[in-house]
């Protein structure tokens, strides 16, 4: 809830930027909005859909895409398939989107390291990208 409130991302989907702080390996931290834990709102969601991670991705996009303007290089992001934890989504679909959403045409260079949780997600990760 800190992060969020701290970042001023409400909606599921919704992505800020903060510094890395001490990080010698990386300078930015994408922060997603996964979950909603907010149950004050009438008709809230509180476990994400595939939908939140397709919209995830859609805003990540854009943060990329200001990196590489800024820095005319190759943008790296490791990302983990989120809402695999408490989100309770299936990996495998996870998996999928991201496949889906890295493997077209973007207008920059990107390298995606996928973190998976696990030998099962990692095997699980791995078929899907050779699919």
């Amino acid at each position: 809830m800190a992060i969020k409130r701290e970042c001023g991302i409400e909606h599921q989907g919704d992505v800020a930027i903060t510094g890395a702080g001490r990080s010698t390996n990386f300078s930015y931290i994408l922060h997603c909005c996964i979950m909603d834990y907010n149950s004050q709102i009438p008709n809230s969601r509180r476990f994400p859909s595939l939908e939140t991670i397709e919209i995830s991705l859609q805003n990540i996009e854009k943060y990329l895409k200001l990196f590489w303007q800024k820095y005319n290089r190759k943008v790296k992001i490791a990302i983990p398939l989120l809402g695999c934890g408490v989100g309770s989504l299936n990996p495998y679909n996870v998996a999928k989107i991201y496949r889906e959403f890295f493997e077209r045409e973007l207008p920059f260079d990107v390298e995606v390291i996928i973190y998976a949780y696990g030998e099962n997600n990692f095997e699980l990760v791995e078929k899907v990208l050779r699919d």
